[in-house]
C-alpha cells in the first residue's frame, strides 16, 4: 500500500532535522525568507553556527542588500543608492568575513534610512 504524499512529507519533517539539509536548500530558505523580510538575515544567522556559516559562505548578505535595493520604491523615488552602492563596491576588495559585515551593514543602513522615510510621510 502506498502512503498519500503529505503523509510521507509530514514522516520526513519529523525525522529530519533541517540542518540536515544539503547548503544549497538551507542557502534557498534562507533567500527566501530574506526576500520577505531583509532584516530576517540577522535573526537567520544567529539561529546556530552552521546558518551563519551558510550565509556568509555564500555570500547571501551581497545578495540580500544588492536585492532589497532592485525592489526599493523609496531608494528609486527619494535617494541616490550610490552610497549603498559605494559601500558594495569596497566590500568586494575586502576579506570574506569583513566583506560580510560591510554588505550587512549597507542594508542595515538603508533599512533604516527606509524607515525614517516611511515615519517621515512624505
Amino acid at each position: 500500500m502506498e502512503l498519500p504524499i503529505s503523509s510521507v512529507l509530514q514522516q520526513i519533517a519529523q525525522e529530519m532535522n533541517i540542518n540536515e539539509l544539503p547548503p544549497e536548500i538551507l542557502v534557498n530558505i534562507i533567500r527566501s525568507a530574506s526576500e520577505i523580510d531583509p532584516a530576517k538575515g540577522n535573526q537567520l544567522e544567529k539561529v546556530c553556527w552552521l546558518w551563519k556559516d551558510v550565509i556568509d559562505s555564500h555570500e547571501l548578505w551581497k545578495e540580500i542588500t544588492v536585492s532589497h535595493l532592485e525592489k526599493s520604491e523609496v531608494w528609486k523615488k527619494f535617494l541616490n543608492a550610490n552610497v549603498v552602492e559605494k559601500m558594495i563596491e569596497k566590500g568586494k576588495d575586502s576579506p570574506k568575513m569583513e566583506r560580510n559585515s560591510q554588505y550587512k551593514e549597507a542594508l542595515r543602513y538603508t533599512l533604516e534610512i527606509e524607515k525614517s522615510l516611511r515615519n517621515m510621510r512624505f
